[in-house]
């Protein structure tokens, strides 16, 4: 059985945007569960990784390159996080993407 291509969505960053099994698996996780319940889990992982490192919020948004209200509106599920912007928290937590996005206790 072969694989079929990917799709642009399922191929972009996570990984670097090189395609692999990662990147797969978490594109399909936002995909599917992108929803409020998702929103709030993802906010909490996000809040409680930051807490753990003694992080300001503000200093998070910062390294992210958004406001410290975009990212209090991340962590408590207003918001909907982006892949791209998974990525990019997850790189200033200094923390795989699936922490972010959860696809690792799937």
């Amino acid at each position: 059985m072969t694989t079929p291509p990917l799709k642009a969505r399922q191929s972009r960053l996570v990984d670097g945007g090189n395609g692999n099994q990662n990147s797969i698996v978490c594109s399909m996780t936002f995909r599917k569960l992108h929803s409020v319940e998702h929103n709030l889990i993802t906010g909490q992982r996000i809040r409680r990784l930051r807490k753990q490192q003694n992080m300001t919020i503000q200093y998070l948004g910062e390294l992210v390159g958004v406001s410290h209200q975009q990212m209090q509106r991340y962590e408590t599920g207003d918001n909907s996080l982006s892949l791209y912007a998974a990525h990019l928290v997850a790189k200033a937590l200094g923390v795989p993407t699936c922490e972010i996005c959860g696809c690792r206790e799937e």
